[in-house]
C-alpha cells in the first residue's frame, strides 16, 4: 500500500513539473513571439526557431534537476538522524 501510495505522489509530482514546465515555456514563447518573427523574416529557419525554445526549456529542466537533486540529498541528510537502526 505504501509503495503505491509513494508512486502516486511521485507520478503526480512529475506530472506537476511538466505542466508548470510547458506553462513556462509557453509564457516565454508568447513573449518573444516579435523576436522569432523578425529572426523568420530575416532568414532564419523554423528549426532554428524552435531549437532556441527547446534549448531554453533544456535549461530549465537542468535547473530543476541540478536544484531537486542538492535539495533532496540535504533533506536525505537531515532525515539520515531519524531512520533509528534503519541502514539506507
Amino acid at each position: 500500500f505504501y509503495t503505491v501510495l509513494m508512486a502516486l505522489f511521485g507520478a503526480t509530482g512529475v506530472a506537476l513539473a511538466v505542466v508548470g514546465l510547458y506553462g513556462v515555456v509557453a509564457a516565454s514563447v508568447r513573449q518573444r513571439r516579435r523576436e522569432f518573427g523578425v529572426r523568420i523574416a530575416l532568414g532564419a529557419e523554423a528549426r532554428d526557431v524552435r531549437r532556441l525554445v527547446l534549448v531554453d526549456g533544456a535549461w530549465l529542466v537542468g535547473l530543476g534537476l541540478l536544484v531537486g537533486l542538492a535539495l533532496a540529498l540535504v533533506a536525505a541528510q537531515a532525515l539520515r538522524g531519524l531512520l533509528y537502526g534503519v541502514q539506507p
